[in-house]
C-alpha cells in the first residue's frame, strides 16, 4: 500500500471501529501494525537540533519589520529533500514545540519553524486574519527564495496551514508551491457537517486563553490537551511538558493577552470563511491526524476533511486527544517522514507503547 496512491482511513487499533465520537463506516476501516524497521538517519554534528538551533530573522514588508525562524536538519541542497514549514497553534511559539517530536523530523529533511508577526520574537501585530498569518508565511518563504515546501499545521496553525496551501501559487506568483500538507488536531472553517464548539470545547479553550502563570499555563495544557483519557495518557503530558520546557535555555514563553486576543478574533473570522468546500481544490496528498478524544478541535472534524479533500490520509490515534502528536511522538514523527517520503507502509502499524 502506497501512500501516494491509496488514501484512506488508518487506526492504530482494529477495535477503534467502535468508537462512539465517530461514525465511520467499518468497510472504510484499515489496520496496520507497528512499523518495526523505519531507518532514522544518526545526526550530523553540524545540523541543527531543536534546541540548538539559532534564532534568526527576515525584513518583510514595507515597514521592514522582522519575522522570526528557525533552521533544523540537514540543508536542502545536501539532502535533496522538500523543506517542512511548521506551523504552531494558538499562543503558541516556536518554543513550545516537543522536541521527542521534531528532532526526527529534522533528522531526515530541512525544517524551518517560524512564527506568525506579532509572536515569539516576530516584530509587529499579530494580524486580525488567518488568511493574512498564510501571507506573511508564503512572504517568508519567497524572501528565502524556496519554491517548493511541505507544510505541518497543529491546532491553530493547520487552519494556517490550509490557508498556505490555498493561497501560496497564486499570491507568490508562481513562486511558491506547497507539495505536501499535514494537518494535525485542526478543523477546517464553518461549513455543512462541521461540528461546532460546545460548553466543554469553549471552556477547555477559554482556559487556554486565561492562562498567565506557568502553573496555569501547564493545567490549561493537561487538561485541554490530555483531559479526555487515560493516566497513561496524562502521564505522558506532563513528560511532554517538562521536555518543552526543558529544551531551550531561553524561551518567550506563551503569547500574551492582546496577541491572544487577536489570535482569537482571526480564528472566529476563519471559521466563518466557509474554506471547507475550498479544500475540494486541494489536489496535494493531505496527511490528516488526531486523537480519538480531542477536546480543543473535535476529532468529527478531522474526519470531515479526510471526507471532503480528494488526496487525504486519516490516522487516528488511541486513548488520546488534542496532544496525541506529543503522547505519541515516536510513532507520529515516523508516520509523517514516511508520508512525506512518500514511501510504502509496509504491513501494518500498531499503538506506540506507553
Amino acid at each position: 500500500m502506497l501512500f501516494s496512491g491509496q488514501p484512506g482511513v488508518y487506526f492504530l487499533d482494529p477495535s477503534l471501529h467502535r468508537i462512539k465520537c465517530l461514525q465511520i463506516p467499518p468497510i472504510q476501516l484499515l489496520s496496520y501494525k507497528l512499523l518495526t524497521n523505519i531507518q532514522i538517519h544518526q545526526r550530523n554534528e553540524k545540523m541543527a537540533s531543536f534546541s540548538t538551533a539559532q534564532d534568526l530573522f527576515i525584513p518583510l514588508g514595507k515597514d521592514g519589520q522582522r519575522m522570526s525562524y528557525r533552521l533544523l536538519g540537514p540543508s536542502p541542497s545536501s539532502s535533496g529533500k522538500i523543506p517542512l514549514v511548521m506551523l504552531m497553534g494558538f499562543r503558541g511559539t516556536m518554543d513550545q514545540w516537543d522536541p521527542a517530536l521534531i528532532d526526527p523530523l529534522a533528522a531526515q529533511r530541512p525544517v524551518i519553524l517560524t512564527d506568525i508577526p506579532g509572536v515569539g520574537r516576530s516584530e509587529g501585530a499579530v494580524p486580525l486574519s488567518i488568511t493574512e498569518w498564510a501571507q506573511s508565511v508564503v512572504d517568508l518563504l519567497i524572501v528565502m527564495r524556496i519554491p517548493q515546501v511541505d507544510v505541518f499545521g497543529y491546532s491553530m496553525g493547520g487552519c494556517n496551514a490550509q490557508m498556505v496551501a490555498l493561497i501560496a501559487e497564486e499570491y507568490s506568483g508562481g513562486k511558491v508551491k506547497v507539495r505536501r500538507l499535514v494537518l494535525a488536531g485542526t478543523t477546517p472553517s464553518d461549513g455543512q457537517g462541521v461540528k461546532r464548539f460546545k460548553r466543554e470545547e469553549l471552556e477547555a479553550f477559554q482556559r487556554l486563553a486565561a492562562a498567565q502563570t506557568v502553573e496555569q499555563q501547564k493545567e490549561a495544557f493537561m487538561k485541554g490537551f490530555f483531559g479526555r483519557c487515560s493516566e497513561k495518557s496524562w502521564a505522558e503530558g506532563k513528560k511532554s511538558w517538562k521536555r518543552i520546557a526543558g529544551a531551550r535555555k531561553k524561551t518567550m514563553g506563551q503569547l500574551g493577552k492582546e496577541g491572544s486576543r487577536r489570535q482569537g478574533i482571526a480564528f472566529a473570522k476563519f471559521m466563518g470563511e466557509g474554506s471547507l468546500e475550498k479544500l475540494k481544490g486541494l489536489k496535494m496528498p493531505v496527511l490528516i491526524a488526531n486523537g480519538c478524544q480531542d477536546l480543543l478541535l473535535p476529532t468529527e472534524n478531522s474526519y470531515l476533511m479526510y471526507k471532503t479533500l480528494p488526496n487525504a490520509y486519516l490516522h487516528l490515534y488511541p486513548d488520546s486527544g488534542h496532544g496525541f502528536l506529543y503522547q505519541y511522538a515516536d510513532h507520529f514523527s515516523s508516520l509523517v517522514n514516511l508520508f512525506l517520503d512518500g514511501e510504502k507502509l509496509g504491513a501494518t502499524l500498531t499503538p506506540s507503547k506507553l
